[in-house]
């Protein structure tokens, strides 16, 4: 009920708090529809408390589902997948304590971390959240090709690409992915995608 009212965050919350139950297929897409939805909230005001509402709810919910999955005896590939979103809202929780530490140099290094894990995430917030992290350090170089990598991504959504058919020169011998699913909707409004592409372009 609270997923079909937008209430992620509540929903999590609530399973984290009484349990998952992984014994059908179907359930098993709707923690993944959940984390899917968790990872793309959009930027808050408090965006760098450590308490965000959707990483704690959603790390909670994770550790229920991880150990449902296992004592299920679920596929390995089923596990590895929601032990890697684990890692993800880890990683965005310890940037946020970065952050909201004013540790702009730890925020960074942990932002492009998680563009390892694009694939588990949007990859136009990815690469956004990277860039922005990079600028914040003082690193425009790396802030430049993240944030041109997030304009070209907002480009692909725009056109409907199912493949991003994107310029990977710039992540030759990283461990970044080079292939990654389109985002259905765009992270950011035409007003914020609009600075970054003034700040490219600079």
């Amino acid at each position: 009920v609270l997923m079909n009212l937008g209430d992620f965050v509540g929903a999590a919350k609530i399973f984290g708090q009484y349990g998952t139950d992984v014994g059908k297929p179907s359930h098993i897409a709707l923690y993944r529809r959940l984390y899917t939805q968790l990872l793309a909230e959009q930027p808050e005001s408090s965006a760098h408390a450590e308490a965000r509402a959707e990483l704690r709810e959603l790390r909670s919910m994770l550790v229920k589902v991880i150990g449902a999955l296992k004592s299920a005896g679920e596929a390995p590939a089923v596990v590895d997948e929601f032990e890697r979103v684990m890692w993800v809202s880890t990683l965005l929780a310890a940037k946020a304590i970065s952050g909201q530490r004013n540790h702009k140099h730890s925020a960074a290094k942990l932002a492009v971390c998680a563009l390892k894990y694009v694939s588990d995430m949007p990859a136009d917030k990815a690469f956004y959240e990277a860039g922005m992290a990079s600028k914040l350090a003082g690193k425009l170089d790396m802030a430049f090709v993240f944030l041109n990598r997030y304009l070209d991504i907002t480009e692909a959504i725009e056109e409907g690409d199912s493949h991003t058919g994107l310029d990977n020169s710039d992540f030759v011998d990283t461990e970044i992915p080079f292939e990654f699913a389109l985002p259905e909707r765009e992270y950011l409004s035409e007003d914020e995608r609009e600075k970054v592409r003034d700040f490219v372009l600079e």
